[in-house]
């Protein structure tokens, strides 16, 4: 596997539950370096290697999030650059041409958008 180090499972089982570790307490790598009796030098690069498989390994972010939105209905949330982007992208309101205000509803939806 690209980007892995060969060794014994049990080296291999203890990076990956030291990168399990960090990803499930944030612990601080000098803790993780101790608990694993290990130097925080190893502990390091125990946690970079791991983390360059998963990354190596993970599908794009941007078609993860779009095959969920997808597959659960929820609409994308965009900005007024995308307006007329198709269905299921929701877009700020504009303002009015003769420069009234917009209804109250209308505001809260753009400032919903807008977070």
């Amino acid at each position: 596997m690209r980007g892995t180090r060969t060794g014994t499972a049990p080296d291999l089982l203890s990076h990956a539950l030291m990168v399990l570790v960090w990803f499930r307490k944030g612990e601080d790598t000098a803790l993780l370096a101790t608990g694993f009796g290990v130097s925080w030098a190893t502990a390091y690069q125990y946690l970079t290697e791991g983390l360059t498989v998963l990354t190596a390994q993970t599908t794009d972010l941007h078609i993860v999030l779009n095959r969920a939105a997808t597959e659960l209905n929820l609409p994308t949330l965009a900005d007024s650059g995308y307006e007329n982007a198709g269905q299921g992208v929701k877009t700020p309101i504009k303002q009015l041409s003769d420069g009234s205000r917009l209804a109250r509803d209308n505001r809260c939806y753009n400032q919903l958008l807008r977070g």
